[in-house]
């Protein structure tokens, strides 16, 4: 199969991962993480994280955030983008 054709995570008989499977497997992912000393329990996240995460983490213009994140406007932009505004330490 190509790979503009391969889903990044798939099911066990290499279909794409439905919305209930996710459902089902993410909280197995993270209780894993966990016992594994990976992550801690404080570092829970939800899904809806991980786009808000690629989003601020993209580097480039708002037209380089739009085009890899796949949000139609810079307002979406706006609510998932988070980053920490940089500010000037008090003399």
């Amino acid at each position: 199969m190509r790979s503009d054709k391969r889903f990044l995570v798939v099911n066990n008989a290499s279909g794409p991962l439905t919305a209930s499977g996710w459902q089902s497997i993410f909280p197995n992912f993270q209780n894993n993480a966990i016992e594994e000393g990976l992550m801690t329990e404080e570092d829970r996240f939800g899904l809806h994280d991980i786009k808000r995460r690629g989003t601020t983490d993209t580097q480039g213009t708002a037209e380089d955030k739009l085009a890899a994140t796949g949000h139609k406007s810079r307002r979406m932009l706006e609510i998932y983008g988070k980053s920490i505004a940089g500010v000037r330490a008090p003399k």
